[in-house]
C-alpha cells in the first residue's frame, strides 16, 4: 500500500530508519499504526533527537525519555 506525506509525495515507510525508542513502544507491532508512525519518523528523520508524543511503554518497561 503506497504512503504519502503531507505534501502528497509518495514515500516508503520501510526505508525510514526506526529509532530505538520504537522497540519499547506499546504499539510497535500494531499494523494499524504503521502509516502514522512512518509519517512521524519521516517528519523527524533529519533531527538529532526523535520525539514521539504517542509513545506508551510496553508493559513492564519504564517510559523514560522520549527520544
Amino acid at each position: 500500500m503506497p504512503c504519502f506525506d503531507h505534501d502528497g509525495r509518495e514515500f516508503n515507510r520501510h526505508l525510514i530508519p526506526k529509532p530505538a525508542l520504537c522497540a519499547g513502544w506499546r504499539h510497535d507491532e500494531d499494523p494499524s499504526q504503521e502509516i502514522i508512525c512512518g509519517l512521524r519518523r519521516l517528519d523527524q528523520q533529519d533531527e538529532s533527537k526523535f520525539i514521539c508524543f504517542a509513545y506508551e511503554a510496553k508493559t513492564g518497561l519504564d517510559k523514560g525519555e522520549r527520544g
